[in-house]
């Protein structure tokens, strides 16, 4: 599995890695000639990686030959949180069950939110992510909940890192980390986030921390339609009271293992 390298010194390890990294944002087969041009990669050390990376289970390759995640990283993303999600999901459906809405948990992943759980409600909203699916942590009441309650010095290094301006965002999302931070300590004094078309046009949202010992472990939110947002507040005590199960319950869950350094800001281009 030797090869020339475009950039020297990238192990086969850190190659494959690139491989796998194109699916997290092209939700869609991809071609040999396109992945070697996103890696940066020789078409034919892609050619044999992607050989092996399909007979290893890691990758599928289509009847037009294309590629796909093969249903081992399935099984490897279904591991991802496991105890946590097992942990809380009778939390997060009670939640759901008593207000009817969309109803999620999520950690911190970097500059983003990771939705390890999302469950959709019965009246039709803008789609914005599913279950292990990112978002920006600035646009979402579940960035915010969680962002809010990081040390300051981790605020800091997260919204320099992060280009605000990236992603899909509505038209009211707040885009200068000048008028970030007094929001996010306007959230820690409340204990709960929320949000209005800044995601996406049509929705709004609300959403708590969920404390893990001393550190913030993540957030669950509640999104409903644009024009139900002023029902946001009478749900806050159902979110609250759902928050603090979760912290209870997950007392002896490993969150640390989620709030790693993966979890560290990473410079965007």
């Amino acid at each position: 599995m030797s090869g020339g390298n475009k950039t020297p010194g990238r192990s086969v390890l850190s190659k494959a890695s690139a491989i796998l990294g194109l699916f997290e944002t092209q939700r869609r087969p991809l071609p040999l000639f396109e992945i070697a041009s996103q890696t940066d990669l020789p078409v034919s050390s892609v050619h044999r990686l992607l050989t092996e990376m399909c007979e290893l289970g890691l990758l599928n390759r289509t009847q037009d030959n294309r590629y796909q995640p093969g249903i081992r990283v399935w099984k490897l993303g279904e591991s991802v949180g496991y105890q946590l999600r097992a942990t809380a999901f009778p939390f997060v459906q009670d939640l759901y069950t008593q207000t009817g809405q969309t109803t999620h948990l999520a950690i911190r992943d970097g500059n983003q939110v990771l939705y390890l759980m999302r469950l959709y409600g019965t009246k039709r909203i803008p789609k914005t992510s599913a279950t292990g699916g990112h978002l920006p942590i600035h646009t979402t009441a579940v960035g915010k909940a969680i962002l809010a309650h990081e040390p300051p010095e981790v605020i800091s290094a997260i919204l320099e890192a992060t280009d605000l301006h990236s992603g899909h965002t509505g038209p009211n999302a707040i885009l200068d980390s000048s008028r970030i931070i007094p929001e996010l300590e306007q959230v820690r004094r409340h204990g709960y986030a929320m949000t209005f078309e800044e995601q996406r046009v049509g929705t709004a949202s609300i959403a708590a921390p969920i404390f893990h010992g001393d550190q913030v472990g993540g957030g669950l939110g509640i999104v409903v339609s644009a024009d139900q947002r002023s029902s946001l507040h009478k749900m806050l005590p159902l979110l609250r009271e759902a928050s603090l199960k979760i912290e209870k319950a997950t007392v002896i869950t490993p969150l640390e293992s989620l709030i790693s350094d993966r979890n560290k800001p990473t410079p965007q281009s």
